[in-house]
């Protein structure tokens, strides 16, 4: 079983992290954003190195073949070609730990055979058989009558006719990247009439220590790995070794994928891992980098098992101040890992991987690991139906509700405290639960930023406040994300404070909306009055949401319908805002 202690990054501070990263990896500060532009050729990211005596002698033989001209351009490209050596094979031969390379000698060994030595590569520049990001490894079929291989391998691992080739299939296992997040997976063929088994699904490869079954995947989570297919075995190893080695590839990669006329994934990692990377236990992989902040950051990463996008919010704990500050993320942790309207927490660990915080291991890297989704302030919402806006927010009260119903306050509800998933179905979540007060009624005003706060707090005098503050954070937050032409004006003449008039400029505007149900409960819920705003359960049942269901029907078989976005369900946009404006010029004049 793997520990933390492997991991040389793992149990460092974020400082020591940033100093051991430039010093190995001859990097500096800024290289990852000064790094060298890809060139038009691309180099090998991935090569797959022949390791036992099977696989060395099955890849000597495609060797042999394609120095005679026998083997195909299109199989060709993909050997190198490193001449001519010696084969040793120890006697009682045993595989060796994941991360040695060489033969062993034995003074009793047979004598040494010449062999071809080599390795397959992979990059961009293959064409393969799917024209897509990926490639197929078997032993190809022949044409009938013919000792030729057909294109439909790209990594053919043995020769046609070759003792090697006994219960391989012609398309084996497959070399593919995840679309969401760019990592690589080893994913096994269908399920196969010639390997079919009464005791169920065969293993079709193993990689490390995890076999994978027919049509399972595993995913490539370490520079490298040891992968065997039936009686032959090889390392997987990527050849880029820097972050901008791995961010000049995230480029590339992106071009040909849009050559492909394939979706690139929306990351900003490479999923190509480095030694240097961190491991949250099992939970996600990410590379601090050298941008962390003096107490922590949040951090793209990527599930090791599965290969989807993550984020990883690392905490420094540096004293029991900040432990105590974590305490109610890792509370809502604990108790709604996966509920409507709040973020999926997936888990979290300490940098010695752990779950516990004890005063004597400070300092200590704390990493929060949760579902990747997009803030609200960078989802794109032209083309977003009402339906789906009306959806959204009703995931959000339902998340709110939760929170609510156990007696407790958010207490930052902003735009980029709210996540939007774009599944099917599209979802939302509140997120960040760091100011998370576990009472109804608090005084404390160290919260969000003071344009995000309501009427109570910035204008009140340490009174206390209670849950109705959410109510009112939640729908500034839609208001500006969805209505900002409602918002045009008032951060200039309030100073970005949403003070009584700024109010007034966007209730001005909200009277515009068509649909006046949305309308009237985002007023409500903008109330001055705190007792006039309305609870999670009279929201959730307000007759904005009576019909979501019956839209919904509609929605789906009306193509216009579907493209219908709030800010045209308005009146008249222009006259709207010049009529806040004037209003606000009224009230401040």
């Amino acid at each position: 079983m793997e520990s933390a202690s492997k991991y040389p990054t793992q149990a460092m501070t974020s400082q020591e992290t940033r100093d051991w990263v430039a010093s190995t990896k001859g990097t500096q500060k800024d290289s990852i954003q000064q790094h060298a532009l890809p060139t038009t050729k691309s180099p090998d990211f991935l090569r797959l190195i022949p390791f036992n005596e099977t696989a060395k002698l099955a890849f000597s033989e495609l060797l042999a073949r394609k120095r005679a001209g026998t083997l195909s351009d299109h199989h060709g490209q993909y050997l190198v070609d490193n001449g001519k050596g010696l084969l040793r094979k120890p006697i009682n031969y045993q595989a060796r730990s994941e991360g040695e390379t060489t033969d062993e000698e034995y003074p009793d060994a047979p004598e040494p055979r010449e062999v071809n030595l080599g390795f397959f590569k992979v990059s961009f520049d293959h064409v393969n058989v799917t024209q897509s990001a990926k490639w197929v490894i078997g032993r190809g079929s022949a044409r009938k009558g013919e000792g030729k291989i057909t294109r439909n391998v790209d990594i053919l691992l043995a020769a046609p006719g070759s003792q090697h080739t006994t219960g391989l299939l012609a398309a084996h296992a497959y070399l593919r990247m995840h679309p969401d997040s760019g990592v690589w997976m080893i994913q096994a063929a269908p399920e196969s009439s010639n390997h079919s088994t009464e005791s169920g699904p065969m293993v079709m490869a193993t990689l490390g220590e995890k076999d994978i079954l027919n049509n399972g995947f595993r995913c490539l989570d370490k520079p490298e790995t040891r992968l065997s297919i039936l009686d032959m075995d090889f390392h997987v190893q990527f050849a880029l070794t820097t972050y901008p080695a791995c961010e000049s590839y995230r480029q590339l990669r992106n071009r040909k994928l849009e050559e492909y006329d394939m979706a690139v994934p929306d990351t900003d990692i490479s999923g190509i891992p480095l030694n240097s990377d961190i491991r949250a236990k099992d939970l996600a992989v990410f590379s601090l980098g050298l941008g962390s902040g003096a107490n922590g950051a949040v951090y793209e990463a990527f599930d090791p098992e599965s290969g989807e996008l993550r984020i990883v919010k690392v905490v420094e704990v540096k004293n029991e101040s900040v432990r105590e500050s974590l305490q109610p993320e890792i509370e809502m942790l604990k108790r709604y890992p996966n509920t409507r309207g709040l973020v999926r927490q997936y888990g979290w660990c300490n940098s010695n991987w752990d779950t516990t915080l004890t005063v004597e291991k400070y300092p200590l890297n704390v990493y929060l690991v949760q579902r990747k989704g997009k803030a609200f302030n960078r989802q794109s919402w032209k083309d977003t139906p009402a339906i789906e806006r009306l959806k959204a927010f009703q995931d959000l009260l339902c998340g709110l509700r939760t929170i609510h119903q156990q007696g407790w306050m958010h207490r930052d509800i902003t735009r980029q405290n709210i996540l939007y998933f774009n599944g099917n179905p599209p979802e939302a979540a509140l997120c960040d639960f760091g100011k998370l007060c576990f009472r109804k009624i608090d005084t404390y005003t160290g919260l969000a930023a003071w344009s995000n706060l309501p009427p109570e707090i910035v204008e009140g005098e340490s009174n206390p406040y209670n849950q109705s503050i959410d109510i009112w954070m939640l729908a500034l937050a839609l208001v500006l994300t969805w209505c900002p032409q409602a918002c045009q004006g008032v951060a200039r003449l309030y100073n970005g404070q949403i003070t009584s008039v700024g109010l007034e400029v966007i209730r001005s505007w909200l009277l515009n909306i068509k649909n006046s149900n949305l309308a009237l409960l985002l007023q409500e819920m903008l109330s001055k009055d705190p007792k006039s705003r309305p609870n999670v359960d009279q929201a959730l049942s307000h007759p904005t949401f009576q019909h979501l269901k019956t839209e919904s029907t509609q929605e789906a078989v009306s193509s216009e319908g579907k493209r219908r976005r709030l800010e045209e369900d308005t009146i008249d946009v222009e006259t709207a805002k010049n009529q806040a404006m004037r209003l606000g010029q009224k009230e401040t004049g």
